[in-house]
């Protein structure tokens, strides 16, 4: 992952004879992100994100997926809440699969209040949650010591 970075930080670089990153290289900067045990990966994401906002590329709703997988792995369900919320604002399209990140890092962070509010939310967005959708909603409250919701 740490020359993946390398490469994209040299297409970067005004000298460079390199084209000039795309929505698709700063998807997959960001999938780099996501595909690291590193502790600080969200944080990389975000300046990526920031990046790819100053140099006004739109991002697409793959890019959301990839900072919503980030957001996951990384256990920041907080902000995997508002990228949700962001969506919604865009009136995107909800996808299981976007839910399903922000679930796992619900499950991640012991949040079972948010998981159940995602399910719910789910159901609001006529989206059919998976089994990997309950699963990681009863975790969170396994993991928060809820046996009573």
């Amino acid at each position: 992952w740490k020359e993946a970075f390398n490469i994209f930080a040299d297409m970067r670089s005004a000298a460079s004879r390199s084209p000039k990153p795309n929505l698709q290289s700063f998807c997959m900067v960001l999938y780099a992100c996501a595909d690291t045990t590193e502790g600080n990966a969200w944080a990389l994401a975000i300046g990526y994100w920031t990046d790819m906002r100053k140099d006004k590329i739109t991002p697409d709703f793959d890019a959301y997926d990839m900072l919503l997988l980030v957001a996951e792995r990384g256990e920041r369900w907080d902000w995997s809440r508002q990228l949700l919320d962001t969506l919604f604002k865009l009136n995107a399209p909800s996808t299981v699969t976007m839910f399903n990140a922000a679930l796992n890092a619900a499950r991640r962070g012991k949040r079972w209040e948010l998981a159940q509010s995602l399910l719910r939310e789910m159901s609001e967005e006529l989206l059919l949650p998976t089994i990997v959708s309950y699963s990681f909603a009863v975790e969170s409250c396994e993991q928060a010591d809820r046996f009573d919701v």
